[in-house]
C-alpha cells in the first residue's frame, strides 16, 4: 500500500473500534440522517434512483401490491423525493453495519431480529445438520451483514462467498478484517468457482449476492415488468449441485432491529437443457426479489446503480 492507503486502512481500523463500542441506535439514526443529506451532493445517483424507483412504484400500484407510502410515492414527486433520500440513508447503514460486524453475536441477532415464520428457517438448518447444503442468494438490500452472520452462528459453519476484489487495497484489507475472521471466507467468483461448487456438494454452507451482475455472466429475465440482467451464477450452483436454496434478507423495521424475509427457491427439474432450467431459475429469483422488495423498495440500495437497459 502506499502511505496514504496505509492511512486511510489506519482510519478505518479506529472507526471500527469506536463504533462497536458505542450504542446502535444513535449510530443508525446519525448514518441514516448523513446518508439522506449526502443525495444533494450525488445528482447523477440521485436521479438513476429516482427513475429506478420510479418504474418500481409504478409497477407495484398497477400490480395492486404498492403499500400506501409507495402508492403515494408513485403519484406524488415530493413523496419519491422522501423515498429517495431515505434510499440514501439505508446505503448509509450498511455501511455501519459493516463497521459493526464484530457485534452480531447470536445472541444480539436474537434480540434485535423478528423471524416471524421459525418453520422454513428450521427446516434449513435441519438440512444443513444432516450433511446437506444450503445456500443463500442476498440482495443488497437491508442488512446484508445479518442474514449471513446468523446463518454462521446459528450453523457452526463458515459460509464461503464469491465476492469481487475492492479496488483500493486499504478497503479491500479491511473488508476482509471485518468478514473473514467470524467465520466469512471470501473467494475469486472467477477463479473460485470450482471450489465453490465442490463446497455446495460437500454439503457446505454458501452464500452468494444474486440482484446485480457485477462481474461474470449475466442473463436477462423480467423484472418489475421490464428486462433486466441477473447474474447466473446462483442458478448454476443449484442446477450443477442440487444444493437447497433460500432468498434471505433482513429488512429494517427500526434503529437496529431487522425482520427476516426468506423465500425457498426450488431447484428446476431435470430433464431441460442447462438453459431452460437456468432461465427458470432466474424467472423464479425475480419474483423473489419483486416479492422482497415491494413493502419497502427504498431499503434496495441496488437502486443506486443500473438495471435496466432504458434507465441506464
Amino acid at each position: 500500500m502506499t502511505p496514504g492507503q496505509r492511512a486511510r486502512l489506519a482510519t478505518l481500523r479506529a472507526a471500527t473500534w469506536l463504533a462497536c463500542r458505542l450504542p446502535d441506535r444513535p449510530l443508525h439514526r446519525i448514518f441514516h440522517a448523513v446518508g439522506a443529506a449526502s443525495y444533494l451532493a450525488q445528482p447523477d445517483r440521485r436521479d438513476l434512483a429516482r427513475r429506478n424507483l420510479t418504474r418500481i412504484c409504478t409497477w407495484l400500484v398497477a400490480e395492486g401490491r404498492a403499500t400506501p407510502r409507495v402508492a403515494r410515492a408513485a403519484r406524488d414527486p415530493k413523496a419519491m423525493d422522501r423515498l429517495v433520500r431515505d434510499a440514501f440513508g439505508h446505503h448509509a447503514r450498511y455501511y455501519l453495519e459493516l463497521l459493526r460486524r464484530k457485534t452480531l453475536t447470536r445472541e444480539y441477532l436474537e434480540a434485535h431480529i423478528d423471524f416471524g415464520d421459525w418453520g422454513p428457517i428450521d427446516a434449513a438448518f435441519d438440512r444443513l445438520a444432516a450433511g446437506r447444503g444450503l445456500m443463500y442468494i442476498g440482495l443488497h438490500y437491508g442488512s446484508m451483514e445479518v442474514p449471513a452472520q446468523y446463518a454462521i452462528h446459528r450453523s457452526g459453519k463458515t459460509m464461503l462467498t464469491p465476492m469481487e476484489t475492492v479496488a483500493d487495497p486499504a478497503m479491500q484489507a479491511w473488508v476482509m478484517e471485518q468478514r473473514q475472521p467470524i467465520g466469512l471466507e471470501i473467494i475469486d467468483p472467477i477463479n473460485g468457482s470450482r471450489r465453490l461448487l465442490a463446497w455446495a456438494r460437500g454439503g457446505g454452507l454458501v452464500g452468494i449476492v444474486g440482484d446485480r451482475p457485477i462481474v461474470g455472466a449475466a442473463r436477462p429475465t423480467e423484472l418489475f415488468g421490464s428486462p433486466a440482467d441477473l447474474p447466473v451464477g446462483p442458478a448454476l450452483v443449484t442446477v450443477e449441485t442440487g444444493i437447497a436454496c433460500q432468498m434471505a434478507v433482513a429488512r429494517r423495521t427500526g434503529y437496529g432491529t431487522y425482520e427476516i424475509a426468506l423465500l425457498d427457491l426450488a431447484t428446476p427439474e431435470a430433464g431441460q437443457t442447462m438453459r431452460a432450467r437456468v432461465a427458470a431459475f432466474l424467472a423464479a429469483e425475480a419474483r423473489g426479489i419483486e416479492a422482497i422488495v415491494a413493502p419497502a423498495p427504498e431499503q434496495w440500495w441496488t437502486i443506486m446503480y443500473p438495471i435496466w437497459d432504458d434507465i441506464r
